[in-house]
């Protein structure tokens, strides 16, 4: 079976340094410590520049290290993307090139030689024919959509094409697969992905990295499983077009990598709800940030503030250059799909997001005291109604309605496993249990009590064969 991995890992730039230490302990270095050790895997991978930034400030120099290693040997491919997990289709345009930019600068600076990425991920796969347009302008030669962009079923045996650029599809229930197995029962996983699936065909999955090891506690040992299997061959993306010659030219859809519910109206809703106030707030907030940065008389016009020798600049310069970083990281798009409430809600994501935006209009050395106020308003709309939403349980009825619209496959909202897999994946855990008790490590030991709970729970899950 031919495989291309495409592993996604991204945190906002806002996350807590406790966290983010324990997202790259428990998923990013062993799944890179897993790829050096092994030269035979491959993996296509998608790290924004601002995530490579923190690794670094909060010591995982290693872990750029070993991608280094890995770049050197051919063995990873890394895509272009935007800097700071932008959703590009609601950025203007310059906006959009100048994300692509600061990130392709930065892990070129990073990187180096090495780093030559042919590929671009849209964050959540976002797409329009402008988007498109942009890449293309780039001259990148392939993208990464999801099969939401497809007016039919996925060919496996031919390179979907538009406009002189391969369009990569990612299998959504293959991928889907994968996150929702269960441990220890690879076998079976295996067995479920080779399903009408010939040897000459490729399957592209695409999935959040952390699933391996945070998300999922030990599951990056099932990611393992997947590689060594010898019914599982792991190619780059870029391999595929050494192997598949038949191309198909398509028109992709609008889309993401959600499908949307039956209340959703457009592919975009999750993160610009016409209805939902708190989202209208925060993008006229992004909207009047930009304006104000940009039309600055302090504004520096070279596109990437990297480039610029600071001993030839003014304080105020200098000074816009700080506002202009900030705001660089303040379009992440967790603020707007976290107050979806479809079902995704962080109030913490939507206050920070909103206090960088602020921050950055603030710092900007002629910006008038009205437009600081009128900033400050915004601020406090977003988040007082966020608030107020909690607090009248607005946000509890968004995510019960969201449920009730929201009809998933029984088949695929219940994967059921064989009664072995069931028995092996408990005796595993608790093994895992026993082994953090003796190290006194309680609270991964909490951790694998409440997982097996969890699967004790689901037992008319599991096939009784």
């Amino acid at each position: 079976m031919n495989w291309v991995n495409f592993l996604y890992i991204y945190q906002p730039p806002t996350q807590k340094k406790e966290i983010l230490t324990k997202v790259v302990n428990e998923s990013y270095r062993p799944i890179m410590n897993m790829l050096v050790e092994n030269p035979k895997y491959k993996l296509t991978l998608n790290i924004n520049s601002g995530l490579t930034e923190r690794i670094l400030e909060n010591g995982g120099e290693d872990i750029i290290e070993k991608i280094k290693i890995l770049l050197k040997r051919k063995q990873i491919d890394i895509t272009d993307t935007s800097a700071y997990q932008a959703f590009l289709p609601l950025m203007p345009l310059k906006e959009v090139i100048r994300q692509i930019e600061i990130n392709h600068a930065m892990h070129k600076n990073i990187f180096g030689e090495n780093y030559n990425p042919e590929g671009f991920f849209s964050p959540s796969l976002a797409y329009t024919e402008d988007i498109f347009n942009v890449i293309k302008d780039l001259n990148y030669k392939w993208m990464i959509l999801d099969e939401n962009t497809l007016n039919e079923n996925i060919d496996h045996k031919k390179i979907y094409t538009h406009k002189g650029l391969d369009i990569y599809i990612r299998d959504r229930e293959r991928s889907f697969r994968i996150l929702s197995a269960q441990y220890d029962d690879s076998l079976n996983l295996i067995k479920n992905l080779e399903q009408k699936l010939s040897t000459d065909e490729f399957f592209i999955s695409a999935m959040d990295g952390e699933t391996f090891g945070h998300h999922k506690l030990n599951f990056e040992k099932t990611l393992e499983d997947l590689y060594a299997s010898d019914k599982m061959k792991s190619f780059l993306m870029k391999d595929i077009s050494k192997n598949i010659k038949d191309k198909k030219e398509i028109n992709p859809k609008t889309s993401t990598w959600i499908i949307p519910s039956k209340g959703e109206s457009d592919v975009f809703e999750r993160w610009n709800n016409p209805s939902n106030k708190i989202q209208q707030k925060q993008i006229d907030l992004m909207e009047f940030a930009i304006n104000i940065i940009n039309s600055s008389v302090y504004k520096i016009e070279d596109p990437l503030v990297t480039n610029v020798q600071l001993e030839y600049l003014s304080s105020e310069q200098r000074t816009w250059m700080k506002a202009r970083y900030i705001l660089d990281q303040a379009l992440y798009q967790d603020q707007l799909f976290y107050s979806s409430a479809k079902p995704s809600w962080n109030i913490e994501l939507i206050e920070n997001g909103s206090y960088l935006l602020n921050k950055a209009i603030d710092l900007v050395p002629d910006t008038s005291k009205k437009n600081k106020e009128t900033a400050k308003k915004f601020y406090e709309y977003i988040l007082f109604t966020a608030l107020e939403w909690q607090k009248t349980n607005k946000v509890e009825n968004i995510i019960n309605e969201f449920f009730d619209e929201e009809k998933i496959p029984e088949e695929i909202s219940s994967p059921k496993l064989h009664l072995q897999g069931y028995i092996d994946a408990i005796k595993r855990l608790r093994l895992e249990m026993n082994k953090a008790k003796e190290v006194e490590d309680y609270e991964t030991c909490q951790t694998l009590k409440e997982r097996i709970e969890e699967i004790e729970e689901k037992k008319e899950n599991f096939k009784l064969e």
